[in-house]
């Protein structure tokens, strides 16, 4: 209510009735209402509703409400909207450097990105820079600062930020004798049958961090780690599971662990292709 108090009239009126119609369902309303205030002077509108609603714009375009869905359009107001400070745009803009679809992969911009969104509080920023942190990505690793991150998106409710902490604080306290990374090497990979399917689930440029990303995941064995052959550098990259059906590989794709990698990175791959890669 106070803030409302401080927006000019016709801002206020114009996100207002944007958000009324969003939530009538009328998007096409809503993104014209929304893009009124975009359209206006930043000097003249409320800083904190200018931005809302260049987010609001990108959402719409991200989720194909009122409008065609336009990653590419969802990604340029999301960096005017990040430009402004907004939390939600930063972490946005995090995924999908890190996801690599609609920009270049680049981890390093994924972090600083996550890392603005998290120091204003922004639960998936914390859940990200947490997970980044703990595999060393665009960053060096570390996995006190991992906790911290984790936990901070915990304390707001994120399941899944609390699951991952609670592996890495067992993980911390296990004896590293009794640890078993149920990691399979190349001679295992090329014995399988050719016909049947794997998840290949992420490339890195470490052995360790592969390990590191899968550990307290031992009901997902096996995992199998090959280094492709005619590399110009070393990468190691990492296989789940063998599935006689591909029915049964998408099934095991859909229900992947996100704290490992989202399903829509995960690559269903033939043995057979994968054997082609490590044979000499």
């Amino acid at each position: 209510c106070g803030l409302l108090l401080l927006l000019s009239m016709p801002a206020a009126a114009d996100y207002q009735a944007g958000l009324d119609a969003y939530h009538a369902g009328n998007y096409t309303t809503a993104m014209e209402q929304w893009q009124a205030v975009a359209a206006g002077s930043p000097l003249d509108e409320t800083p904190t509703i200018y931005a809302e609603a260049h987010y609001a714009i990108a959402m719409l375009y991200w989720q194909g409400q009122g409008v065609a869905q336009d990653y590419q359009q969802a990604y340029d107001w999301l960096v005017k909207a990040a430009g402004m400070n907004h939390a939600g745009a930063q972490a946005k803009l995090g995924y999908l450097h890190t996801d690599g679809s609609v920009v270049p992969q680049d981890f390093n911009k994924a972090f600083d990105y996550y890392a603005k969104a998290a120091r204003q509080g922004d639960i998936d920023g914390q859940y990200n820079l947490g997970i980044f942190y703990l595999n060393g990505w665009g960053t060096e690793q570390d996995t006190t600062m991992a906790k911290q991150y984790l936990a901070a998106a915990s304390a707001q409710g994120d399941e899944e930020a609390e699951q991952a902490l609670q592996r890495l604080l067992a993980d911390e306290t296990e004896p590293a004798e009794n640890r078993d990374s149920t990691i399979l090497d190349e001679s295992c990979i090329l014995a399988q049958n050719t016909k049947h399917y794997t998840l290949q689930v992420i490339a890195l440029n470490s052995r360790e961090k592969v390990e590191a990303l899968v550990r307290g995941y031992d009901q997902l064995a096996p995992f199998a780690i090959y280094t492709p052959l005619g590399n110009s550098r070393p990468l190691y990259v990492l296989l789940q599971g063998n599935y006689a059906q591909l029915d049964t590989a998408r099934s095991a794709r859909d229900t992947f662990p996100r704290a490992i990698q989202k399903a829509d990175q995960l690559w269903i791959r033939k043995f057979g292709k994968v054997q082609e890669l490590v044979k000499e």
